[in-house]
């Protein structure tokens, strides 16, 4: 719980002294039309330092698909650069073939800068469509961005934007068809600048203008019209069962009494069965005790987000803070379901315990199920969307303790 709080409630503020260096962390690359299918970044053939360095992960940062690393930019706070190079790849064929994949399937990779995202592509091809391209025999030309370029704003010693763009003057035309592959230098340049902006709203700018697509995002104008919706269809329901059981009473009021018990109509005919216990009585109040459990855990989330407790910017915040409530708000559903159980089943004795253990084992067994699916395809593909098994461990091994 104390890690999850470190991670959840906002980044750690850094200042920098001028000339300090300040870490670019590359995150993954992927197809930009489906941000669920991510791979590390060092997948394609980047440029990579000597040994390869991992950045720490949060719970809600694993489980959503990050796997940062640090990289070979060398930028210095304050320091603008007009062109620097970062290394000189010697690509084989197989290696070309695979940029040029990546780039015909609109790959995006994702960078940090203290906290704070920046996104750019791979590289661009032609207009031509590729489809045409393969009938008419029309060669389709890949190009790769080989040089970057950070646009970066402090104020104070901190760090408050940056914007990542590229050249399309020098990217540079990958030959797929050569046997002896390509020589590519990689090279980039910075400019620093002030501005008035505070470290605190430093997120509001990124939030407002990012245009690559999150596996999570919250749409307060679908939740808001999906709740009014739901007001709406409950209530007319309520009005036409209300006017069915009006016009039940109006008719059975008119009836002498023999002629009601021979004519039973309506809701009448089910009247006996109010009071007979309902098959699989064990699995439906496990049912409701998940239910419950879940509400519960949504509404801890939505209001904590909305009142600003959990900072919903911050990288896997909002995943790290699911799993912790939900964790932490089992007894819940256990105590709704047992409670359930025993109203209906007076002589429960001690097999409301087993209930217990059913409603808090019910979902979890369908999501696991599910989970241990797509994490097992996701390792087999090499993505990065694969959770690690300590990671899975850790998980596991809170939600038995609590």
């Amino acid at each position: 719980v104390a890690l999850w709080g470190a991670h959840a409630f906002g980044d750690q503020k850094v200042t920098f002294a001028l000339h300090d260096r300040v870490p670019l962390v590359a995150n993954k690359v992927g197809p930009y039309t489906n941000p669920s299918e991510t791979y590390s970044y060092y997948s394609l053939p980047f440029c990579a330092p000597d040994e390869v360095a991992h950045q720490g992960h949060n719970l809600g940062e694993y489980l959503s698909g990050d796997r940062k690393v640090l990289t070979p930019y060398d930028l210095r706070f304050r320091t603008n650069v007009d062109w620097a190079a970062l290394c000189d790849a010697e690509l084989d064929q197989a290696q070309v073939q695979q940029l040029a994949n990546a780039i015909e399937e609109d790959y995006f990779f994702e960078f940090f800068l203290d906290g704070l995202p920046l996104w750019g592509f791979v590289g661009d091809s032609d207009e031509t469509d590729p489809i045409l391209a393969d009938v008419s025999g029309e060669a389709r030309h890949t190009y790769l961005y080989k040089h970057l370029h950070f646009s970066i704003a402090h104020n104070n010693g901190n760090i408050v934007g940056v914007n990542l763009t590229t050249d399309a003057s020098s990217r540079e035309l990958l030959k797929t068809d050569d046997p002896s592959g390509m020589s590519i230098t990689f090279s980039y340049s910075s400019e620093w600048h002030a501005v008035d902006t505070p470290w605190e709203d430093r997120m509001t700018t990124f939030d407002e203008r990012h245009q690559l697509p999150t596996p999570l995002e919250v749409h307060w104008l679908s939740i808001i019209n999906s709740l009014v919706l739901v007001v709406l269809l409950t209530a007319c329901l309520a009005i036409i069962l209300l006017r069915i059981v009006n016009h039940d009473f109006a008719i059975a009021g008119e009836m002498e009494s023999g002629e009601a018990i021979e004519d039973e109509i309506s809701w009448k005919l089910l009247h006996a069965d109010v009071f007979r216990l309902p098959s699989g009585l064990n699995l439906l109040t496990a049912f409701v005790g998940a239910g419950s459990h879940l509400f519960a855990t949504t509404l801890i989330i939505i209001v904590a987000a909305v009142t600003g407790i959990i900072h919903v910017s911050r990288r896997g915040a909002v995943i790290s803070s699911l799993v912790v409530v939900y964790t932490l708000t089992t007894a819940i559903g256990g105590f709704v379901s047992a409670r359930l159980y025993r109203k209906l089943r007076g002589d429960a004795g001690h097999s409301w315990a087993w209930n217990i253990l059913l409603s808090i084992l019910v979902f979890p067994a369908v999501i696991g199920t599910a989970f241990v699916a797509a994490n097992s395809t996701a390792f087999a593909h090499g993505s990065s969307q694969a959770v690690p098994f300590g990671t899975i461990l850790l998980v596991l091994g809170g939600f038995v303790v609590i």
